[in-house]
C-alpha cells in the first residue's frame, strides 16, 4: 500500500509540475518525504527478515538500505521538505 502511495504521490507531482501548476514544488516535496521514508520502512524489515545476515555487506537488503538511508539525505532531509510541506500550506491559508 506505501509502495503503491508513494508512486501516485511521485506522478502526481510530476504531472503538476508538467502542467505548470502552482503547487508543484510541494507535491514534489510531499512525493520526496513520504517515498523516502517508504523505503527506509520496506529495507528495514528486509534487514529483520534478514536477521543478522542482513547486515554483511554482500547482501543485497543491506545496500538496499544504504540506497534507501541515502534518499532520506540527499536533495535535503526529510525535515526540510517537511519545513517545505508546511511553508507551501501556510501560504494557502
Amino acid at each position: 500500500i506505501e509502495t503503491d502511495t508513494a508512486r501516485i504521490l511521485t506522478y502526481n507531482a510530476a504531472w503538476q509540475l508538467q502542467n505548470n501548476l502552482r503547487d508543484a514544488d510541494s507535491a514534489i516535496s510531499i512525493a520526496k518525504l513520504f517515498s523516502s521514508e517508504t523505503s527506509v520502512k520496506s529495507t528495514n524489515r528486509a534487514l529483520q527478515i534478514f536477521g543478522s545476515y542482513g547486515y554483511i555487506k554482500d547482501n543485497s537488503a543491506e545496500r538496499l538500505y544504504r540506497d534507501a538511508k541515502y534518499t532520506e539525505i540527499s536533495d535535503g532531509p526529510s525535515e526540510v521538505q517537511r519545513m517545505l510541506i508546511a511553508d507551501s500550506m501556510i501560504e494557502q491559508m
